[in-house]
């Protein structure tokens, strides 16, 4: 190698062929990867802080579940009689979430279904009300 050429900060031997944008250090064709999701090419260290912090705080399920919460808490206002919103919510909601039931955890599911129910007992006790006034 020619002297002051960059040399690669984990391979001494080698000739640098870019420098990682994270920490800036000197990595050869080896060692610095591409990040799939960015197109970033990275040091094994960056890569690993990364990777570990995108498993510290992985909200995917979170992300994943959210309709399925939506579903439940329109069947919870369903329940009130004459709230149609929270029916055509819970259903639309709830199917929407069953439709992607491969991507929700076992929670997901159960929340989506409970909104379902919710909302069918939001339409009985409309119908129940419905037939009292119509009784008296």
């Amino acid at each position: 190698m020619t002297a002051g050429a960059q040399v690669c900060a984990r391979h001494p031997d080698r000739a640098t062929t870019a420098h990682c944008p994270r920490c800036g250090d000197f990595g050869c064709e080896e060692c610095l990867q591409t990040v799939p999701e960015s197109g970033t090419r990275l040091c094994p260290e960056c890569r690993q802080r990364r990777e570990a912090h995108l498993r510290d705080h992985d909200l995917g399920a979170d992300r994943k579940n959210r309709i399925a919460w939506w579903a439940l808490g329109f069947g919870l206002v369903g329940l009130v009689p004459f709230l149609w919103v929270g029916w055509v919510g819970a259903i639309v909601c709830g199917i929407v979430a069953l439709r992607r039931a491969p991507n929700l955890d076992g929670d997901g599911v159960g929340l989506a279904i409970a909104g379902l129910v919710l909302s069918g007992f939001g339409v009985l006790s409309t119908a129940l009300f419905v037939a009292l006034l119509a009784v008296t």
